[in-house]
């Protein structure tokens, strides 16, 4: 598979595209063939000075939806071929800046119909229209199943609204994490995945 790793700590020039291993679920988690995964300010702290994971090579990427591939034993939430979205444990669960990420089955929800891969790996910073004056405000859940499903059930309402500042292929991880740092974005960049045949 296709993954964005660093072998060094440093500015988003020490980002590269490499060939891995799929990563293969254990007991309590899902494999997702990863859709779209979310770019956050804490991905820049980690890839440049390792915050708190200090091991390196480092994929990073935590907000993430996709297509469950495979389910390790003892899950019984889903199955191969939901769609779902969440945010793997953070800050240890890293990895979902790649095509294909692994995490606990607690920590993702089905993706609401009418909500898009690259919004729903934004939806955890998404904004709530609240009140009769649309008014905006951020919101922020635990990264549980209860919270993200929260999350699915604002966005299945219509009352949650990502907002998507830009959107970038995998490859082009660089420049994502550049455009972030510039600190001149309103609204969430996500990484798009696509799948070959040969991945």
């Amino acid at each position: 598979m296709r993954a964005i790793r660093q072998e060094e700590f440093g500015g988003p020039e020490v980002l590269r595209e490499v060939t891995v291993p799929r990563p293969v679920p254990d007991v309590g988690e899902i494999r997702i063939a990863v859709r779209a995964a979310g770019v956050n300010p804490t991905d820049c702290r980690h890839r440049a000075g390792g915050l708190f994971l200090r091991r390196l090579p480092l994929t990073l990427g935590w907000d993430v939806s996709g297509v469950v591939e495979s389910v390790g034993l003892g899950v019984t939430l889903f199955r191969p071929g939901d769609e779902v979205f969440g945010m793997l444990p953070y800050p240890y669960g890293v990895g979902s800046h790649a095509q294909y990420a692994v995490g606990p089955a607690r920590s993702f929800a089905r993706k609401p119909a009418g909500l898009g891969h690259v919004q729903a790996a934004a939806a955890d910073e998404a904004e709530r229209e609240a009140g009769q004056g649309g008014r905006v405000r951020t919101i922020a859940v635990q990264a549980d199943h209860a919270g993200i499903k929260a999350i699915a059930d604002l966005a299945a309402s219509g009352a949650l609204r990502p907002h998507i500042e830009a959107t970038f292929p995998l490859a082009k991880a660089t420049e994502a994490h550049t455009l972030l740092e510039n600190g001149q974005t309103a609204g969430k960049i996500v990484l798009v995945v696509e799948h070959r045949n040969t991945d």
